[in-house]
């Protein structure tokens, strides 16, 4: 017995790149109002910061999302940035493509 079969929306879960990712998320957090900055070249960055933040000022409301995908884990660093963040106050996310319902949903909450 081999591992056992993926299906057609794993696979495409899987094949998404974490630019393609990126990209949706994105999207989706623009299209309810927030203003989301990205850093395009993390090298000369802290080390695991997150790779969104995203601010809506309508309701005052900030939140960071460390994007993976699908089979990847957040690094040590990148759990002790959103461990910091959420010390302030501010929601921290690990999403992954299979999260886009609560991509969804968070960027929608009023």
């Amino acid at each position: 017995m081999g591992r056992p079969r993926l299906t057609p929306t794993e696979r495409a879960l899987r094949a998404k790149s974490e630019k393609q990712w990126e990209g949706e998320v994105e999207g989706i957090l623009r299209t309810f109002g927030w203003s989301v900055y990205h850093t395009h070249d993390s090298r000369h960055s802290a080390s695991g910061f997150p790779d969104v933040v995203a601010i809506r000022a309508r309701n005052a409301d900030v939140l960071v999302a460390e994007l993976k995908r699908e089979t990847e884990d957040p690094t040590p660093e990148q759990l002790e940035w959103l461990r910091l963040f959420d010390l302030i106050g501010v929601d921290g996310y690990v999403w992954r493509p299979r999260d886009v319902d609560e991509v969804i949903e968070r960027a929608r909450r009023p």
